[in-house]
C-alpha cells in the first residue's frame, strides 16, 4: 500500500532526478480535460514515460492532487490503495474527488448498452456527454495536530483528482 507524506513547513530540498521517465505539464487541473488525457495517453503509449510533473501543485487555497493507476498493455494491474498525509496544513473546509474509471465518467458502458451504434442521434449524444461528465463526490479525511490524512482506492486504468479547499487563517 503506497504512502505519500508532504510537510508544508519543511524547507525545500533537492528533488530526485526523474527526468528520464517524466514529462512536464501545465497546472494540475489540465489533467481533467479530455483532450489533454488523450494526448498524454498517446505519449505514454508511444514514449513510455511514467510520471507527469505539474506546476503550482497545492499553491493556493484550492489544492488539487491528480492520481492515476495505469499499466502498459498486457502488464498486470490491480486496485491500488493510497494513504496520503499532508503535514502542517490548515484544517480543510471541504475535500472532494472526481474520478474516471469503470464506474465514473464512463460513456463507453452506456454506448455499449445502446448496442454500440455507428451513428448516434442527438439524444444519444446528449446521454453520452452526460455519462462522461466528472462528478464531485465528498472525500473523507481527518485532520489532527496539523496533519491531514485521507485514503483513496484507485481501480485499474483509472484517474482521480482530489481537491482540498483549505481554510486560511
Amino acid at each position: 500500500m503506497p504512502d505519500f507524506t508532504c510537510s508544508f513547513s519543511q524547507p525545500a530540498r533537492a528533488f530526485p532526478h526523474f527526468w528520464e521517465h517524466t514529462v512536464g505539464s501545465g497546472h494540475a487541473p489540465l489533467a481533467l480535460r479530455a483532450d489533454w488525457q488523450k494526448q498524454m495517453l498517446r505519449c505514454h503509449n508511444e514514449l513510455g514515460f511514467q510520471h507527469v510533473r505539474f506546476h503550482a501543485l497545492l499553491s493556493d487555497e484550492l489544492g488539487t492532487l491528480i492520481m492515476t493507476n495505469l499499466a502498459m498493455p498486457r502488464h498486470p494491474i490491480e486496485t491500488e490503495v493510497l494513504n496520503l498525509r499532508l503535514s502542517d496544513t490548515p484544517e480543510p473546509r471541504r475535500t472532494w474527488i472526481e474520478r474516471i474509471d469503470e464506474d465514473h465518467a464512463n460513456p463507453r458502458r452506456l454506448w455499449q448498452a445502446m448496442g454500440e451504434p455507428e451513428y448516434l442521434s442527438a439524444s444519444q449524444v446528449e446521454q453520452l456527454e452526460t455519462a462522461s461528465a466528472l462528478r464531485k463526490e465528498a472525500q473523507p479525511w481527518t485532520h489532527e495536530l496539523g496533519n491531514m490524512d485521507l485514503t483513496v482506492a484507485l481501480p485499474p486504468q483509472s484517474a482521480a483528482a482530489i481537491t482540498i479547499d483549505f481554510a486560511r487563517t
